[in-house]
């Protein structure tokens, strides 16, 4: 009986918790041919004509919630006045739910790299962001996969912040998954 008061007493927390504060993350999922097979979530692009935007990268084993709950780009946004992208890896694309900066495939200027562009575009030429205020910030593989955004389209990039990732191109293959 115990236990089954304390599992009720959880999922009543659990609830009220999603229904007054919910994640406020929305799912976009026409902003392009999108080749990599990533997810979209969106926050603050409501009005985002001539706002800047941050495309935030979580990192392995990490999805669009996690890295919103550990960094608080939601606050900054509001207080700030921007828009904030979370590209969401899949874990049919990568086990460990890593972008895959390390596979030739994902990397020039198609698969995962294509569809942050693609996302970064639908920003521009839908929601008409500011297009020369666009940053990224990464953690871990999103930030490996930072650069590789930046590599890619240096032209688009205004700043990139990169946490915890290792310099571009250091390691390529499926020998990399290894090390992950």
């Amino acid at each position: 009986m115990y236990h089954y008061f304390k599992y009720s007493l959880f999922v009543l927390c659990m609830t009220c918790k999603l229904f007054l504060f919910g994640t406020d993350l929305k799912e976009v999922s026409n902003f392009g041919s999108n080749p990599g097979n990533l997810k979209l979530f969106t926050f603050n692009d409501s009005l985002a004509k001539n706002k800047a935007i941050v495309l935030v990268l979580h990192g392995c084993v990490q999805n669009a919630d996690k890295i919103e709950e550990l960094s608080d780009w939601k606050k900054a946004a509001l207080k700030n006045d921007f828009v904030v992208f979370y590209p969401q890896q899949k874990i049919i694309n990568n086990a460990s739910n890593c972008f895959n900066f390390f596979f030739e495939s994902d990397i020039n200027k198609n698969g995962e790299c294509l569809s942050i562009y693609q996302m970064m575009r639908y920003a521009i030429d839908t929601l008409k962001i500011d297009s020369t205020r666009i940053f990224l910030y990464g953690a871990s593989a999103g930030a490996c996969m930072s650069e590789v955004g930046c590599a890619n389209y240096p032209w688009l990039m205004n700043t990139a912040a990169i946490c915890a990732g290792i310099p571009y191109r250091t390691v390529t293959g499926a020998k990399t998954v290894n090390l992950l």
